[in-house]
C-alpha cells in the first residue's frame, strides 16, 4: 500500500491515506464491496512499483 501512496497518489491524489488506512486496520473490505474493489485497485497499481519478481510477466525482465 505504502507503494501506491508513494507514486500513484503523489500523482493523481484520489484517495486520503489515513482514512484508506483506517479501513485496513478495521478490515473493511470484508464488509464492503466497493471497499475491497478499491484496495484490489491499490494493490493492482502498487505493483508496478514493486521490485517483487513474482509480478514480472513470466519470460520477460522488463519492468516496463
Amino acid at each position: 500500500m505504502g507503494l501506491y501512496f508513494d507514486h500513484v497518489n503523489k500523482i493523481l491524489p484520489l484517495l486520503h491515506r489515513p482514512t484508506f488506512e483506517h479501513g485496513m486496520r478495521n478490515k473493511l473490505y470484508l464488509k464492503d464491496e466497493g471497499y475491497g474493489s478499491v484496495l484490489l485497485l491499490v494493490c493492482a497499481c502498487a505493483a508496478r512499483f514493486s521490485e517483487d519478481p513474482r509480478v514480472i510477466p513470466p519470460g520477460s525482465d522488463d519492468r516496463k
